[in-house]
């Protein structure tokens, strides 16, 4: 069994779900990610900080396969979950899709009802029966907290949603097709106060049955739902661990730093 690094020493090799090694991104000549070597546990909330820039929307995309959208990106070293190499030639990129849900910083509802919203990667995957679809749907929505505000205007547009409950509606779309990570991008940044208190409230209930990994340039926010943060800079990890180890006694100055609001 590989050694673990030091500041996840804590966890066994089983509760580790995503594991980097020696990963690089480029994007044509820029050397976006500088060999990140990372473990993240399961069911944890794992925050991604660092100032603008650095490389952690980058990070996120790598880990279920959306980066390769990007033009002239080139990816080198391994991504592992649940010891399965995400880089494997021989692997559906859509399995790993569904695996592996995302969360973007804009919500980004389709142009469709609600119901269609949440059913839709359910009926790309095959799945017709409009008993079992119903079911999904009414599960999905409970669990992100909007089926009592939505439950009889299934059938109206997304669009006419708030925003934050255009980004719940997305979350709630994702789980419907059984995610284990769901990766979440700034998820709470075009929001107002109270919907961004609901969305991090629903980050620590969803922890129970799922992997969270988020992208925050907001320090307190890490701290309210973070287990575990992973510190960038300037492409390259710099540090990382439990919270209260990162946010209480950080290593490196770079992460004293960033923390105490002297660069973003």
């Amino acid at each position: 069994m590989e050694k673990l690094s030091p500041c996840l020493s804590a966890l066994t090799w089983e509760e580790i779900i995503v594991k980097t090694e020696n990963l690089n991104v480029y994007y044509g000549n820029v050397h976006a990610l500088k060999n990140v070597n990372v473990e993240i546990p399961k069911n944890q909330v794992t925050a991604i900080m660092g100032p603008s820039g650095c490389g952690k929307t980058t990070l996120l995309k790598c880990f279920n396969r959306l980066i390769e959208l990007t033009n002239g990106v080139k990816v080198t070293g391994k991504i592992y979950i649940n010891g399965t190499d995400i880089y494997d030639k021989n692997l559906d990129v859509s399995s790993i899709r569904r695996k592996v849900g995302m969360v973007f910083q804009k919500p980004n509802p389709l142009p469709m009802s609600i119901y269609d919203n949440v059913a839709y990667g359910l009926k790309i995957y095959g799945l017709k029966d409009k008993k079992k679809l119903d079911m999904i749907v009414e599960k999905a929505l409970k669990t992100v907290g909007l089926w009592e505000e939505v439950k009889d205007r299934l059938k109206h547009s997304a669009l006419k949603l708030s925003g934050g409950q255009q980004q719940r509606l997305c979350i709630a779309r994702v789980l419907a097709v059984e995610p284990e990570i769901l990766l979440m991008d700034e998820p709470t940044s075009s929001l107002d106060p109270v919907s961004t208190k609901r969305i991090e409230n629903l980050i620590l209930k969803l922890k129970k049955d799922y992997t969270i990994i988020i992208v925050t340039h907001n320090v307190h926010q890490a701290i309210r739902v973070a287990d575990y943060v992973i510190f960038l800079y300037m492409g390259k990890l710099i540090e990382s661990g439990a919270v209260k180890e990162i946010f209480q006694k950080p290593k490196h100055p770079k992460t004293q730093a960033y923390i105490k609001g002297e660069f973003s």
